[in-house]
This record gives structure tokens, sequence and C-alpha cells, in this order.
């Protein structure tokens, strides 16, 4: 499991990385166009503040769920691994088949002794 878990956290922290990177390049292109005269001052904050609402929302934002979200759950799915509800739900399913194992054991033991008799 281990393996696994050190993969998400590669893929989490490079989903991270690759959306904090595209901020931050994206902040310099605004300033680099006023600095040049491209755009004016009033519109490179509304530019920035689009930027920082776009990656707020992308990131998950006050809404919860992003792409990010989104694109684990598809690796998670990809590679076949359980979810808790799924993991729970075997669980429960593996205790009523003990359960019945066990009813039909003492079936048997009971039938062995009859037959003894």
């Amino acid at each position: 499991m281990k393996s696994i878990e050190g993969t998400l956290k590669r893929i989490l922290l490079a989903g991270i990385g690759t959306v904090s990177y595209s901020y931050e390049k994206g902040r310099d292109l605004v300033d680099e166009m006023v600095n040049k005269g491209e755009l004016t001052i009033k519109e490179g904050e509304e530019l920035d503040w689009e930027l920082k609402r776009f990656f707020k929302k992308e990131s998950g934002g006050e809404h919860g769920g992003s792409w990010f979200d989104d694109t684990i759950n598809r690796v998670l799915d990809e590679m076949h691994v359980a979810s808790k509800e799924e993991a729970n739900h075997l669980k429960n399913e593996v205790a009523s088949l003990e359960s019945r194992v066990s009813v039909l054991e003492k079936q048997i033991e009971s039938l062995q002794k009859k037959e003894d008799q």
C-alpha cells in the first residue's frame, strides 16, 4: 500500500506545483503587459483578480470539487483502488459470509453427532 500512497503523494504535489506555476506565469504575463503599456493598471488588476478567482475555483476553492479531485479519482479508478465505501461494503459482506459459514459449520457438526449416535 505504501507504494500507492507514495504515488498519490507525488501526483498531488505535481498537481499543486502545476497550479502554482500556472498562476505565477499568468501573473508574470499580466505584469509584463502592464509594464509594456499593453494593459492599463486597472485592466491588469482586473486580470489578476480573474486569475485568482479562476485558480481558486480550479483548485477546489470555496465550492469544493475540482479538476484535481476529478483527476485523482480517475487515477484511483484506473488503478482499481477500492473507495472507502467499497472497502466497508466488502468488510460487511465478509462478516455476513463468516456468520453464514459459522451457522453451517454448527449444522454440520450437529448432523455428524447425530450420525455417530
